[in-house]
């Protein structure tokens, strides 16, 4: 068995799958779904994994 990132490589036939910290992948996946070329993007979920250093609330500046 591999680690989780090669198993949902496997079961979604992708190779261009990459890991995230947590509250960055909230960012990226409301940047990237957005269609704004620039975006202030504020994630507050409450919980985590906390690996990031990062608190529940927290601001990015995204940039295509």
């Amino acid at each position: 068995m591999g680690t989780d990132l090669e198993i949902v490589k496997e079961v979604f036939g992708s190779q261009q799958l990459r890991e995230m910290e947590h509250h960055p992948a909230h960012a990226a996946g409301a940047f990237c779904l957005s269609g704004f070329e620039k975006s202030l993007i504020i994630s507050y979920d409450g919980g985590g994994d906390d690996l990031d250093g990062l608190n529940f609330f927290t601001v990015f500046l995204a940039d295509r």
